[in-house]
């Protein structure tokens, strides 16, 4: 071991002739501690909080989509062209478009993606987003799998601590993909057919609509040509679903209907749609696949009834293209949150400034004694420096294990804080529209947090290190 390092070690051993010393020490790794903790705990919720928002943000829709700025004719040539692009998962069309509602003589605008049924629950989540059981007490809204953790021989009881609903419960709703148009026999022998219609569990919730109720319909910007002139197409629509994405927006102005009904609703024949969903087998991959699409699709020759070509191009848009702005806010603040929390271990480290510097005065004559042995004046650095270095080792290692703990526990510390301080719910689902806290953390996080505090403490070690090897030996021993 060399000399430094056991001096150095000497130095931060605990004893009763340096209490003062050790304690200060040892405040030097709490403070780093602390602030590595928090460091870790913030940027593991704010990825967390985005990761789950980029998973809802896509999940309505999927990772790449394909537009152009006219109709898409022969659609189905194009999906095999885009089925056959390495990494290319699934593709599926939709037509979309305004669409108004009318319930009970109230009206309400929202916008429609008409999707093929059989390639939809490939491209997105929708399937799993259906509401599969709601309480009849507080309305809680269930999937599938957290409906079956909820019942026991055969009783439900709610999860909600608020509500403790225990029982049969009557508002079981359709768990499968329902898109399938109807037709019905009107009282006077006419024929109409309905539209299947599956929307957002807040707008059901404002409408109090449910399952089976049948609402009134009409495109927003298509009218059809009548004996009177243009006429608002209007149909017929049966609530076949409810879906429930996490996102306010989502459930309040998205709705879902048939490709089939798509294509009347904007008066479209089978062979038009307006663009395709493409997913992935793996998202790392969309920059990739974009480029590939667009020298693959970039453009394309359609023939009017007349036989003239007319030459336009795709639109191929990856999910952070579609949200580019909001995404873009969170990655600011995730950087803006890191530089301020991370002054919390820059003053952290400012101890390790103030205990080596006191060890260095009550050091004076070991440093004199040391420096007139022949000890060199980097040896004399090297010591404190190793000291500083040591210290941010421990409170680096102290605070990640405190930050991963704390991280991953999070939801249990913040129902107990809440406990004590007799304070409502810290975390709320009616607010963030998620059942527990997020977190998420890579290994890339932790290694820049653990990184930036070594550094941190490097630099704290400087001054005391510089001041410790400038002392004058005969100046120090002189009175000794």
């Amino acid at each position: 071991m060399p000399y430094e390092l056991s001096v150095c070690l000497r130095y931060l051993r605990p004893r009763r002739s340096r209490a003062y010393i050790s304690t200060n020490t040892l405040i030097s790794i709490l403070g780093l501690a602390v602030g590595v903790m928090t460091l870790i705990v913030v940027i593991a919720v704010m990825d967390g909080f985005a990761k789950n928002l980029m998973e809802r943000a896509i999940g309505l829709s999927s990772h790449i989509e394909i537009t152009s700025d006219r109709l898409i004719g022969n659609w189905r040539d194009v999906e095999r062209k885009i089925e056959s692009t390495p990494h290319v998962a699934a593709a599926s069309p939709f037509v979309w478009g305004d669409l108004g509602l009318s319930v009970n003589n109230r009206g309400y605008s929202i916008f429609f993606r008409a999707v093929d049924p059989q390639k939809v629950g490939q491209v997105s989540k929708l399937p799993e987003y259906l509401v599969y059981f709601t309480c009849g007490r507080c309305k809680k809204a269930y999937s599938r799998e957290e409906y079956r953790k909820c019942v026991k021989n055969g009783i439900f009881t709610c999860s909600d601590p608020d509500c403790g609903f225990v029982g049969e419960d009557d508002h079981l709703l359709k768990s499968d993909l329902d898109l399938e148009e109807v037709e019905v026999t009107l009282p006077y022998g006419d024929k109409s057919l309905v539209m299947p219609l599956i929307l957002g569990e807040l707008l059901c919730e404002r409408f109090d609509l449910k399952v089976g109720d049948t609402i009134r319909i009409a495109s927003g910007n298509v009218a059809a040509m009548g004996a009177f002139g243009p006429k608002q197409l209007s149909f017929d629509a049966r609530i076949t679903g409810i879906f429930h994405s996490g996102l306010a927006e989502e459930d309040l102005k998205l709705g879902f209907t048939s490709l089939k009904s798509g294509q009347m609703l904007q008066h479209l024949s089978e062979k038009r749609i307006h663009g395709f969903s493409v997913k992935l087998d793996d998202i790392e991959y969309c920059d990739e696949v974009k480029k590939l699409l667009n020298r693959k699709l970039g453009s394309q020759i359609v023939y009017d009834n007349e036989g003239k070509a007319t030459y336009y191009p795709y639109v191929v848009k990856t999910w952070m293209d579609l949200r580019m702005t909001l995404f873009r806010a969170i990655q600011q603040e995730k950087v803006i949150m890191f530089i301020i929390v991370a002054l919390i271990t820059a003053v952290a480290a400012l101890n390790i400034i103030a205990s080596l510097t006191m060890t260095v005065v009550h050091k004076r004559k070991e440093i004199g004694i040391l420096r007139s042995m022949g000890a060199r004046r980097s040896s004399i650095t090297a010591i404190f420096a190793i000291s500083g270095i040591i210290i941010g080792i421990i409170g680096i290692a102290v605070g990640l294990i405190g930050g991963l703990l704390l991280s991953y526990n999070i939801d249990p510390v913040a129902d107990w804080v809440s406990k004590v301080t007799g304070t409502t719910k810290l975390f709320s689902g009616d607010i963030f529209y998620l059942d527990e806290i997020p977190v998420d953390l890579s290994a890339g996080d932790i290694w820049v947090i653990a990184v930036v505090a070594l550094a941190l403490s490097v630099i704290a070690s400087i001054y005391p290190a510089w001041k410790a090897a400038t002392l004058d030996p005969v100046e120090v021993l002189r009175y000794e």
